[in-house]
Protein backbone atom coordinates (compact mmCIF):
# COMPACT_ATOMS: atom_id res chain seq x y z
CA UNK A 1 0.00 0.00 0.00
CA UNK A 2 1.40 2.91 -1.01
CA UNK A 3 1.30 6.55 0.86
CA UNK A 4 -1.83 7.48 3.34
CA UNK A 5 -3.92 9.49 2.13
CA UNK A 6 -4.92 11.84 -1.02
CA UNK A 7 -2.41 14.37 -0.33
CA UNK A 8 0.92 12.04 -0.39
CA UNK A 9 2.64 10.66 -3.23
CA UNK A 10 4.86 8.21 -4.44
CA UNK A 11 8.04 9.53 -4.33
CA UNK A 12 11.14 7.62 -5.05
CA UNK A 13 12.02 6.25 -1.49
CA UNK A 14 8.90 5.04 -1.67
CA UNK A 15 9.38 3.01 -5.17
CA UNK A 16 12.60 2.04 -3.64
CA UNK A 17 10.53 0.41 -0.55
CA UNK A 18 7.78 -1.38 -2.99
CA UNK A 19 11.37 -2.66 -4.96
CA UNK A 20 13.17 -4.36 -2.28
CA UNK A 21 9.28 -5.73 -0.73
CA UNK A 22 8.60 -7.37 -3.88
CA UNK A 23 12.18 -9.09 -4.75
CA UNK A 24 12.31 -10.23 -0.76
CA UNK A 25 8.24 -11.82 -1.07
CA UNK A 26 8.61 -13.00 -4.96
CA UNK A 27 6.41 -14.74 -5.70
CA UNK A 28 4.03 -14.37 -2.97
CA UNK A 29 3.06 -11.03 -4.21
CA UNK A 30 0.51 -10.78 -6.21
CA UNK A 31 -0.97 -7.52 -5.60
CA UNK A 32 0.33 -4.09 -4.81
CA UNK A 33 -2.60 -1.31 -3.80
CA UNK A 34 -1.87 1.97 -3.99
CA UNK A 35 -4.15 5.11 -2.02
CA UNK A 36 -5.24 7.78 -4.12
CA UNK A 37 -2.41 7.34 -7.12
CA UNK A 38 -1.57 10.85 -8.83
CA UNK A 39 -1.25 11.00 -11.99
CA UNK A 40 2.41 12.25 -12.19
CA UNK A 41 3.93 8.56 -11.38
CA UNK A 42 4.38 5.53 -13.40
CA UNK A 43 3.25 2.27 -11.17
CA UNK A 44 5.73 0.22 -13.61
CA UNK A 45 8.35 2.18 -11.74
CA UNK A 46 7.51 0.23 -8.41
CA UNK A 47 7.75 -3.08 -9.91
CA UNK A 48 11.27 -2.14 -12.10
CA UNK A 49 13.86 -4.75 -10.49
CA UNK A 50 11.33 -7.77 -9.46
CA UNK A 51 11.40 -10.93 -11.46
CA UNK A 52 10.11 -10.84 -15.19
CA UNK A 53 7.04 -12.23 -14.82
CA UNK A 54 6.09 -8.98 -12.50
CA UNK A 55 3.35 -8.71 -15.16
CA UNK A 56 1.28 -11.52 -13.09
CA UNK A 57 1.23 -8.66 -10.14
CA UNK A 58 -2.13 -6.79 -9.98
CA UNK A 59 -1.54 -2.77 -9.31
CA UNK A 60 -4.71 -1.58 -7.14
CA UNK A 61 -5.71 1.78 -7.52
CA UNK A 62 -8.18 3.43 -5.06
CA UNK A 63 -10.21 5.89 -7.37
CA UNK A 64 -10.78 8.89 -5.25
CA UNK A 65 -11.83 12.88 -6.39
CA UNK A 66 -8.50 13.28 -7.91
CA UNK A 67 -8.35 10.34 -9.83
CA UNK A 68 -11.84 9.77 -11.13
CA UNK A 69 -11.65 11.79 -14.56
CA UNK A 70 -11.17 9.98 -17.55
CA UNK A 71 -7.97 11.70 -18.11
CA UNK A 72 -5.84 10.79 -15.19
CA UNK A 73 -7.75 7.13 -15.36
CA UNK A 74 -6.13 7.06 -18.66
CA UNK A 75 -2.98 7.79 -17.28
CA UNK A 76 -3.19 5.31 -14.41
CA UNK A 77 -3.97 2.23 -16.84
CA UNK A 78 -1.10 3.27 -19.03
CA UNK A 79 0.69 3.19 -16.18
CA UNK A 80 0.29 -0.42 -15.36
CA UNK A 81 -3.46 -0.14 -12.89
CA UNK A 82 -4.98 -3.61 -13.26
CA UNK A 83 -7.53 -3.03 -10.79
CA UNK A 84 -9.68 0.16 -10.08
CA UNK A 85 -10.95 -0.44 -6.42
CA UNK A 86 -14.28 1.50 -5.54
CA UNK A 87 -14.27 2.26 -0.94
CA UNK A 88 -17.45 2.74 -0.11
CA UNK A 89 -16.18 3.52 2.94
CA UNK A 90 -15.90 6.96 1.59
CA UNK A 91 -19.79 7.24 0.46
CA UNK A 92 -22.87 4.71 -0.32
CA UNK A 93 -23.84 6.87 -2.72
CA UNK A 94 -24.23 4.38 -5.86
CA UNK A 95 -24.76 7.27 -8.47
CA UNK A 96 -21.11 8.65 -7.42
CA UNK A 97 -19.46 5.11 -7.94
CA UNK A 98 -21.57 4.43 -10.98
CA UNK A 99 -20.32 8.00 -12.60
CA UNK A 100 -16.64 6.82 -12.02
CA UNK A 101 -17.23 3.48 -13.39
CA UNK A 102 -18.24 5.08 -16.77
CA UNK A 103 -15.28 7.30 -16.85
CA UNK A 104 -13.43 4.03 -16.25
CA UNK A 105 -15.08 2.39 -18.75
CA UNK A 106 -14.28 4.71 -21.37
CA UNK A 107 -9.84 5.00 -20.03
CA UNK A 108 -10.44 1.19 -21.15
CA UNK A 109 -11.82 2.05 -24.68
CA UNK A 110 -9.60 4.37 -25.21
CA UNK A 111 -6.39 3.51 -23.93
CA UNK A 112 -7.02 -0.60 -25.34
CA UNK A 113 -6.02 -1.46 -21.51
CA UNK A 114 -7.73 -4.27 -19.38
CA UNK A 115 -9.02 -3.24 -15.83
CA UNK A 116 -10.43 -5.47 -13.27
CA UNK A 117 -13.18 -4.06 -10.74
CA UNK A 118 -12.83 -4.65 -6.85
CA UNK A 119 -15.77 -3.06 -4.60
CA UNK A 120 -14.81 -2.52 -1.09
CA UNK A 121 -17.34 -2.43 1.32
CA UNK A 122 -17.94 0.03 4.09
CA UNK A 123 -18.83 -2.51 6.82
CA UNK A 124 -18.98 -1.80 10.09
CA UNK A 125 -17.00 0.91 10.38
CA UNK A 126 -17.28 4.06 12.97
CA UNK A 127 -16.03 7.11 12.49
CA UNK A 128 -16.55 10.55 14.27
CA UNK A 129 -18.65 12.46 12.23
CA UNK A 130 -16.73 16.14 12.12
CA UNK A 131 -17.63 19.45 10.37
CA UNK A 132 -13.86 21.08 8.96
CA UNK A 133 -14.80 24.36 11.33
CA UNK A 134 -14.71 22.14 14.33
CA UNK A 135 -11.28 22.27 16.63
CA UNK A 136 -11.48 21.46 20.10
CA UNK A 137 -9.27 19.55 22.93
CA UNK A 138 -10.55 16.64 25.03
CA UNK A 139 -8.89 16.69 28.25
CA UNK A 140 -8.07 13.76 30.72
CA UNK A 141 -10.65 12.98 33.08
CA UNK A 142 -13.04 14.61 31.47
CA UNK A 143 -16.76 13.11 30.81
CA UNK A 144 -18.50 13.45 27.41
CA UNK A 145 -20.75 11.49 25.61
CA UNK A 146 -21.14 9.75 22.12
CA UNK A 147 -24.02 10.55 20.24
CA UNK A 148 -25.74 8.66 17.33
CA UNK A 149 -27.11 11.46 16.20
CA UNK A 150 -25.21 12.18 13.01
CA UNK A 151 -26.68 16.10 13.06
CA UNK A 152 -25.40 16.34 16.57
CA UNK A 153 -22.54 19.49 16.32
CA UNK A 154 -19.14 18.13 17.87
CA UNK A 155 -17.71 19.63 21.14
CA UNK A 156 -15.68 18.52 24.25
CA UNK A 157 -18.26 17.36 25.67
CA UNK A 158 -20.00 15.65 22.61
CA UNK A 159 -18.71 12.96 19.75
CA UNK A 160 -21.06 12.38 17.21
CA UNK A 161 -20.70 8.68 15.47
CA UNK A 162 -21.83 7.63 12.27
CA UNK A 163 -23.04 3.62 13.78
CA UNK A 164 -26.17 3.30 15.57
CA UNK A 165 -25.26 0.12 16.18
CA UNK A 166 -22.44 0.86 19.61
CA UNK A 167 -25.69 1.72 21.37
CA UNK A 168 -26.53 -2.12 21.11
CA UNK A 169 -23.10 -4.02 21.98
CA UNK A 170 -21.20 -1.33 24.05
CA UNK A 171 -21.75 -1.67 28.09
CA UNK A 172 -19.79 0.11 31.29
CA UNK A 173 -15.95 -0.77 31.86
CA UNK A 174 -15.63 -1.03 27.95
CA UNK A 175 -12.39 1.08 26.47
CA UNK A 176 -13.08 2.80 22.92
CA UNK A 177 -10.30 3.66 21.21
CA UNK A 178 -10.49 6.79 18.60
CA UNK A 179 -7.44 7.07 16.50
CA UNK A 180 -6.32 8.39 12.99
CA UNK A 181 -7.16 7.35 9.53
CA UNK A 182 -4.03 5.46 8.64
CA UNK A 183 -2.74 5.09 12.27
CA UNK A 184 0.73 4.66 12.28
CA UNK A 185 1.50 4.29 16.39
CA UNK A 186 3.01 8.22 16.71
CA UNK A 187 -0.58 9.65 15.31
CA UNK A 188 -3.54 11.26 17.39
CA UNK A 189 -5.30 8.70 19.54
CA UNK A 190 -7.90 8.89 22.26
CA UNK A 191 -8.87 6.42 24.76
CA UNK A 192 -12.10 6.45 25.95
CA UNK A 193 -13.89 3.86 29.14
CA UNK A 194 -17.94 3.91 28.73
CA UNK A 195 -19.27 4.75 31.78
CA UNK A 196 -23.13 4.45 30.67
CA UNK A 197 -24.97 3.41 27.71
CA UNK A 198 -28.58 4.68 27.47
CA UNK A 199 -31.09 4.73 24.57
CA UNK A 200 -29.44 7.54 21.82
CA UNK A 201 -25.77 8.08 24.22
CA UNK A 202 -22.99 6.45 25.11
CA UNK A 203 -21.44 8.45 28.32
CA UNK A 204 -17.79 7.95 28.54
CA UNK A 205 -14.54 9.09 31.06
CA UNK A 206 -10.92 10.18 28.80
CA UNK A 207 -8.33 8.62 29.66
CA UNK A 208 -5.77 11.03 28.09
CA UNK A 209 -5.94 14.38 25.75
CA UNK A 210 -6.24 14.99 22.55
CA UNK A 211 -6.76 18.06 19.94
CA UNK A 212 -9.56 17.77 17.24
CA UNK A 213 -9.75 18.67 13.71
CA UNK A 214 -12.28 18.53 11.73
CA UNK A 215 -9.58 18.36 8.73
CA UNK A 216 -9.27 14.92 10.43
CA UNK A 217 -10.48 11.82 10.18
CA UNK A 218 -10.60 9.69 13.25
CA UNK A 219 -12.06 5.73 13.41
CA UNK A 220 -13.52 4.44 16.30
CA UNK A 221 -11.84 0.98 17.65
CA UNK A 222 -14.46 -1.24 19.35
CA UNK A 223 -13.65 -3.67 21.82
CA UNK A 224 -12.71 -7.70 20.72
CA UNK A 225 -16.78 -8.48 22.34
CA UNK A 226 -18.52 -6.33 19.97
CA UNK A 227 -19.87 -8.14 17.30
CA UNK A 228 -20.75 -6.52 14.28
CA UNK A 229 -21.60 -8.22 10.54
CA UNK A 230 -18.63 -7.79 7.83
CA UNK A 231 -21.51 -7.27 5.54
CA UNK A 232 -24.24 -5.32 6.53
CA UNK A 233 -27.53 -4.45 5.25
CA UNK A 234 -26.61 -1.28 3.57
CA UNK A 235 -23.19 -2.75 2.33
CA UNK A 236 -25.49 -5.60 0.57
CA UNK A 237 -28.06 -2.86 -0.42
CA UNK A 238 -25.33 -1.07 -2.49
CA UNK A 239 -23.86 -4.39 -3.70
CA UNK A 240 -27.13 -5.67 -5.03
CA UNK A 241 -28.03 -2.31 -7.03
CA UNK A 242 -24.80 -2.31 -8.32
CA UNK A 243 -25.17 -5.41 -9.94
CA UNK A 244 -28.74 -4.67 -11.03
CA UNK A 245 -27.48 -1.20 -13.01
CA UNK A 246 -23.85 -2.36 -13.96
CA UNK A 247 -23.70 -5.86 -13.75
CA UNK A 248 -21.09 -8.22 -12.27
CA UNK A 249 -17.58 -6.98 -10.72
CA UNK A 250 -14.02 -9.28 -10.45
CA UNK A 251 -13.25 -8.47 -6.40
CA UNK A 252 -15.26 -7.63 -3.46
CA UNK A 253 -12.90 -6.60 -0.58
CA UNK A 254 -14.21 -7.80 3.12
CA UNK A 255 -13.67 -5.46 5.15
CA UNK A 256 -13.68 -6.23 8.84
CA UNK A 257 -13.65 -9.62 8.34
CA UNK A 258 -13.66 -11.96 11.64
CA UNK A 259 -13.43 -15.17 10.71
CA UNK A 260 -14.49 -17.90 7.93
CA UNK A 261 -18.16 -17.51 8.48
CA UNK A 262 -17.66 -14.30 7.52
CA UNK A 263 -16.19 -15.43 4.39
CA UNK A 264 -19.10 -17.86 3.61
CA UNK A 265 -22.23 -15.45 4.30
CA UNK A 266 -20.21 -12.71 1.80
CA UNK A 267 -20.20 -15.65 -0.49
CA UNK A 268 -23.55 -16.97 -0.23
CA UNK A 269 -24.63 -13.29 -1.10
CA UNK A 270 -22.65 -13.22 -3.57
CA UNK A 271 -23.84 -16.52 -5.33
CA UNK A 272 -27.55 -15.02 -4.61
CA UNK A 273 -26.70 -11.78 -6.54
CA UNK A 274 -25.47 -13.76 -9.29
CA UNK A 275 -22.27 -12.98 -8.70
CA UNK A 276 -20.43 -16.85 -8.62
CA UNK A 277 -17.31 -15.69 -10.46
CA UNK A 278 -16.12 -12.45 -7.81
CA UNK A 279 -13.29 -13.40 -5.72
CA UNK A 280 -13.57 -12.42 -2.05
CA UNK A 281 -10.23 -10.97 -0.98
CA UNK A 282 -10.25 -10.37 3.42
CA UNK A 283 -9.34 -7.40 4.91
CA UNK A 284 -7.23 -8.25 8.30
CA UNK A 285 -7.82 -5.04 10.17
CA UNK A 286 -8.91 -6.59 13.92
CA UNK A 287 -7.57 -9.00 16.68
CA UNK A 288 -10.54 -11.87 15.59
CA UNK A 289 -9.10 -12.00 12.24
CA UNK A 290 -5.48 -12.55 13.11
CA UNK A 291 -6.32 -14.85 15.58
CA UNK A 292 -8.93 -16.69 13.09
CA UNK A 293 -6.28 -16.31 9.93
CA UNK A 294 -5.47 -20.00 9.49
CA UNK A 295 -9.42 -20.47 8.96
CA UNK A 296 -9.74 -17.53 6.58
CA UNK A 297 -7.26 -18.50 4.27
CA UNK A 298 -8.42 -21.34 3.16
CA UNK A 299 -12.08 -19.63 1.92
CA UNK A 300 -10.94 -16.33 0.76
CA UNK A 301 -9.18 -15.67 -2.53
CA UNK A 302 -6.42 -13.12 -0.86
CA UNK A 303 -6.06 -10.91 1.73
CA UNK A 304 -5.48 -7.31 2.60
CA UNK A 305 -3.19 -6.68 5.78
CA UNK A 306 -5.04 -2.88 6.63
CA UNK A 307 -2.13 -1.83 8.63
CA UNK A 308 -4.00 1.21 9.79
CA UNK A 309 -7.16 -0.48 11.62
CA UNK A 310 -5.25 -3.67 12.13
CA UNK A 311 -2.31 -1.10 13.85
CA UNK A 312 -4.38 0.76 15.73
CA UNK A 313 -6.14 -2.42 17.51
CA UNK A 314 -2.78 -4.07 18.52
Amino acid sequence: SLGGDARIRASSKCRTSVQRTIQVTHPFVTMACMIQPSDDMRVSDCLQGAANTHSAVKVIGTIGLESRSVKVLEQLLLAGMTVARFDFSYTLDLEYHLVTLKNLNQAIVNTKRMCAVMLDNKGPEVNLVLREEDDFTIVAGQELCLSVDPRAPASPQCLPVSNPAILDVLRPGDIINFSQYMFRGDDKAISLEVTEVTESEVWCIANNEISVNGAELFNVHLPSHVELPSLTDDDKQVVADWVKTAGTFDFLCLSFTRNAEDIQKARAFLDSIGCKDTNIVAKIENRKSLANLEAILPLADGVILARGSLGAEV
